[in-house]
């Protein structure tokens, strides 16, 4: 998974969405085949009330689970794209910068690396700050759900996608070669 982008995730979603919406239909449908399946054995006798509610968590669940690795794989683009920039080889824009910055640390946190973008760009790309705020924020949030402490209720994988998919462009906008995520 160390490559992918978010755009391989949101295909997955939208696969694993469909495939949760068809085996819903084939529950509903009567079709005990799907019931025969290790993941929707339990369903076997319930109600009607009892798959709706199996379901819907489920779905909450999918949610959570697919946000989750949306921000994974942003993570991992931002540092890949740190680690190219402070590879010894590298001439890409800002490698001194981030190289002072990775001298004094192994691993360097997201919050730090989004704030040294934002000092470097504060002069010339004004318009990144607040695309990288709304991204600090993200993490906040992401870490909020990943420790349970963000209801289900405030997650939505599109909302998100759009999100990072819009402030991952507007990134290679103002530093071209900006790797995205």
């Amino acid at each position: 998974m160390s490559d992918w982008s978010i755009a391989d995730v949101n295909e997955w979603y939208v696969a694993t969405v469909d495939s949760i919406a068809a085996a819903k239909r084939a529950v509903n449908d009567g079709r005990p085949e799907i019931l025969d399946t290790k993941g929707y054995a339990a369903l076997r006798g319930a109600s009607d009330s009892e798959m709706e509610d199996y379901f819907r968590k489920l779905s909450a669940k999918h949610e959570v689970f697919a946000v989750l690795a949306l921000f994974a794989t942003c993570e991992g683009g931002i540092r890949r794209d740190l680690k190219h920039r402070v590879s010894g080889t590298s001439r890409a824009t800002y490698t001194e910068e981030f190289r002072k910055l990775h001298a004094h640390v192994d691993i360097v946190k997201v919050r730090t690396i989004l704030s040294r973008w934002k000092r470097l760009l504060k002069t010339t790309k004004s318009w990144m700050e607040p695309r990288l705020l709304e991204l600090e924020n993200f993490f906040v949030q992401r870490n909020q759900l990943a420790h349970g402490q963000l209801g289900e209720a405030n997650v939505n994988f599109a909302t998100i996608y759009k999100r990072l998919d819009a402030i991952s462009a507007k990134w290679g906008d103002a530093v071209p070669d900006f790797g995205g995520f």
